[in-house]
């Protein structure tokens, strides 16, 4: 039953993206919860349920390392036990038995009743049964694995199953991508209920009715999205996105020398901005260069001459540059320096900004490895079971509170005047702005809808304005094979429609290219081959509810879940008391 919901939700995403399957994924799992007689045994299937998962999903990782990929996805398979044992302490779904006529839910005695949050047959209990679990859902299988520990690792979300069915997706500039997986984790409780008998229907016509009118409204509400997004666009910057696809080891080497993959990126570049002239940013993809900061640029000689390159390159070209590249700077301890992994911002007359950003969401485990001065065994115990060498290259994260902002301005003679999306009606007001502004999330974070969202957040003295125009994707995804590539593009997808923004992708290895600000993706680099793309993206100027409110809904669904959880341990803990006190031999 298992291997059929873990089939089930593997085709649902990328690269199968046969996204209607998500309806009914959670079925087999939410069967086999409700046929357990303990906690304990809901733990462990709903475990072991969710590292099927994640090891259909994420096999991938074994290249980096295979005992560490085994650790990582029993691990996430610890969320969906947290989420089993919740909904069924909770008595959310009764107990499903199975017979020789079926599926049934267990009609529960009396006494037993006293043990959940509602009585099984009473109207709210029926209504409120699959909403609740969507919520638990959110809260412990998505929010919880996507933001603790060190972030989380917000990957491989229910609703990021849906990006080829976008007028479902346009909910997210509301609620993020966690307002369609509450939905479709809803309808999954739904089904599962309905398989319990004909008897047990009747009682489930108001929250179907409930959840058919709230998956009309999502589609409505996506199909004038749809509809009406395109009139506020306006022509953006001219963007080349560079993939050079340098396959990596467990080791960090990146398949080709420091001078190879140079002129690699140079050549390229060059080649295609005498082709196609006009183009205002060129992007390189993650951790290609040398470092590029002043510091390490008084020591290594290397990486003054590639500055001096980039400098004449984008000046001569009247180009500017997006560039990742490691950073050093002077540790504490006069004999140590800190790495950082950091994008570097070079205008069109080779001045590089002064201000680079440096990744705030580092890869436990790939970037840093924790407990190192807190729990020393355990971070000796992750050294082994990571890459070879890993303690080499750990990276220090920036700060959070410097997500920098690049102004990306055009020369004064190359400034053309603003106009509307061809074969689209009038924006509402064409932009005359001589520059924008953009952000570049690096590697995962633009899988970090918080991170992002953070970063176009309007500030207090502009409150109607967002901090930037549109967000750049830096990414090194050289490490991994098969549907890691897809995965990476689908979450991705889902930070242009929160945000309403573009977004431009170069990512070694792929897939680069362009995401609309409503989701829509075009350019496309395949993955594992080089090549470049040029697009023009779309300004959206509005900011979205997401934008300004970040994972509201979700910290809805973790209060929810938080009240089931104290409504069920005190009638637990009074249900015990009871049974104590009523005991044989127990004085009055």
């Amino acid at each position: 039953m298992l291997l059929i919901g873990t089939g089930l939700l593997t085709a649902a995403f990328a690269p199968v993206n046969q996204f209607y399957l998500a309806w009914v994924g959670l079925v087999p799992w939410l069967i086999v919860l409700n046929t357990t007689s303990s906690q304990r045994s809901a733990f462990f299937w709903s475990w072991l349920a969710g590292t099927l998962f994640f090891i259909a999903n994420m096999w991938w990782m074994y290249a980096v390392t295979s005992y560490g990929m085994v650790a990582l996805m029993a691990i996430l398979g610890l969320y969906w036990g947290y989420a089993g044992i919740i909904i069924r302490g909770a008595g959310l779904l009764g107990r499903l038995q199975i017979g020789d006529e079926g599926l049934r839910i267990e009609d529960r005695s009396s006494a037993s009743r006293q043990s959940t949050l509602f009585h099984p047959q009473s109207l709210i209990f029926n209504f409120l049964q699959p909403l609740l679990i969507g919520a638990i859902w959110i809260a412990a299988s998505e929010w919880f694995r996507g933001t603790w520990p060190w972030h989380g690792l917000p990957w491989l979300y229910l609703g990021s199953t849906q990006t080829p069915a976008l007028f479902l997706c346009q909910i997210a500039d509301i609620t993020g991508v966690a307002g369609l997986s509450f939905l479709i984790a809803a309808v999954n409780a739904w089904i599962a209920l309905g398989l319990a008998g004909p008897q047990k229907i009747s009682r489930l016509i108001p929250s179907g009715i409930m959840l058919l009118a709230m998956v009309i409204g999502v589609i409505v509400y996506g199909e004038y999205r749809l509809k009406t997004e395109p009139t506020w666009l306006t022509l953006g910057p001219k963007i080349l996105v560079v993939q050079s696809n340098y396959p990596q080891d467990n080791t960090g080497a990146k398949g080709a020398n420091p001078y190879e993959i140079e002129e690699f990126h140079f050549n390229t570049t060059n080649d295609a901005l005498r082709d196609h002239p006009g183009v205002d940013l060129s992007v390189w993809s993650e951790t290609m260069m040398p470092p590029l900061n002043q510091f390490a640029r008084d020591r290594y000689r290397s990486s003054e001459g590639t500055h001096r390159d980039i400098q004449y390159m984008t000046s001569s070209t009247k180009s500017a540059l997006l560039t990742g590249a490691e950073s050093e700077i002077a540790a504490k301890s006069a004999d140590k320096l800190e790495r950082r992994n950091s994008a570097f911002f070079y205008d069109y007359r080779g001045t590089q900004y002064a201000q680079r950003y440096d990744k705030v969401h580092l890869v436990p485990y790939g970037e840093f490895t924790p407990f190192k001065d807190s729990v020393p065994w355990l971070y000796r115990l992750a050294l082994h079971f990571g890459p070879p060498n890993m303690e080499a290259y750990m990276l220090v994260p920036g700060d959070e509170q410097h997500l920098t902002v690049f102004p990306l301005r055009m020369p004064e003679q190359m400034q053309p005047k603003a106009k509307p999306i061809a074969g689209r009606r009038p924006a509402a007001a064409a932009s005359t702005d001589r520059y924008w502004h953009f952000v570049t999330p690096i590697c995962f974070e633009d899988i970090d809808a918080d991170i992002c969202a953070e970063m176009f957040r309007p500030e207090d003295a502009t409150p109607e304005t967002k901090r930037a125009d549109f967000l750049v994707n830096i990414t090194n995804d050289g490490w991994f094979k098969a549907n890691e590539n897809s995965q990476h593009l689908q979450a991705a997808i889902f930070r242009s429609i929160e945000n309403r923004v573009a977004t431009a992708r170069s990512v070694n290895t792929g897939i680069s290219g362009f995401i609309d600000p409503l989701g829509h993706v075009y350019g496309l680099v395949k993955a594992r081959t080089e090549g470049t793309s040029i697009g023009t993206i779309q300004i959206d100027p509005r900011v979205t509810f997401f934008t300004r409110q970040g994972l509201l809904f979700s910290w809805i669904c973790v209060g929810i879940t938080i009240v089931i959880m104290v409504a069920a341990t005190i009638l637990w803990a009074g249900r015990l008391f009871r049974r104590t006190a009523d005991a044989p031999g127990k004085s009055a």
